[in-house]
């Protein structure tokens, strides 16, 4: 197992919802574009501005779901065929500094119970020691923290905005998140086989580089890193907004 070395960063994320097959791979060519040299990396940091500690996918229609994570870069792998419509959650990573790196640590994490299949990316850093010992867990060496925060989430009684609205308060009591947290979740419901989208935005610091952003077009809404609003391949006649902060959000 590797650990990540260096300071803490950020990954890079997109998600879309509805009818996207005119304009997904133009997304997906966005985040690799951005992963192999990100144009907001921050100045004052010193290090490779890019996202290269692995990758993942979660791909949903009526009649799939495809999940796959990868330890290469995404810049470095083929683009999978992604259905023309549903739901598509995609995360490149920027691992925390002493994080676990490989395949079964990229994003999506997955976990499953009798009533939700369920998938979380995360952008940002989790006090992981804090979520471990809320769970009782003694080992923190076998999966990064955006799995711990998964573990917890799905420990919540209730159904699955219920169990997340709860895991976002116990976040601000106990203290869980360290910089940012920006996640987007995909439940599907084991008795209708449908899933829910939803996401939240809480970037704790004034500046672009953290920031999300939700974008629309006729036929699909999706939410999506700053840095992909920079590539030249991201969709120009989209309507764009910021994420409001602290919201948890449903797309429908």
């Amino acid at each position: 197992m590797l650990l990540k070395t260096g300071r803490s960063e950020l990954c890079r994320m997109f998600t879309m919802f509805g009818d996207f097959k005119s304009d997904a791979n133009d997304v997906f060519e966005s985040l690799v574009e951005v992963c192999r040299h990100d144009p907001l990396f921050p100045e004052d940091r010193k290090g490779d501005p890019s996202h290269d500690d692995g990758w993942g996918y979660v791909a949903m229609d009526q009649n799939s779901i495809d999940f796959r994570r990868y330890r290469e870069p995404i810049f470095n792998s083929r683009k999978p065929e992604f259905p023309e419509s549903g739901i598509l959650v995609v995360h490149a990573r920027k691992a925390a500094a002493g994080e676990p790196v490989g395949m079964l640590d990229s994003h999506p994490h997955h976990r499953s119970n009798t009533e939700y299949d369920v998938y979380l990316v995360h952008n940002g850093s989790y006090r992981k020691e804090n979520i471990a010992g809320a769970l009782n867990e003694g080992n923190l060496d076998n999966q990064p923290d955006s799995e711990f925060f998964l573990e917890y989430l799905m420990r919540q009684e209730g159904d699955i905005e219920e169990k997340i609205r709860k895991t976002l308060e116990d976040s601000g009591r106990f203290d869980f998140v360290k910089t940012t947290n920006n996640i987007f979740v995909l439940a599907v419901d084991k008795v209708t086989r449908k899933g829910r989208l939803f996401y939240y935005g809480d970037s704790r610091f004034d500046n672009e580089y953290v920031t999300m952003y939700r974008v629309e077009k006729e036929g699909w809404v999706g939410v999506v890193s700053s840095s992909l609003l920079k590539a030249s391949r991201f969709p120009h006649d989209v309507k764009i907004e910021k994420v409001e902060q602290r919201e948890l959000v449903e797309i429908t």
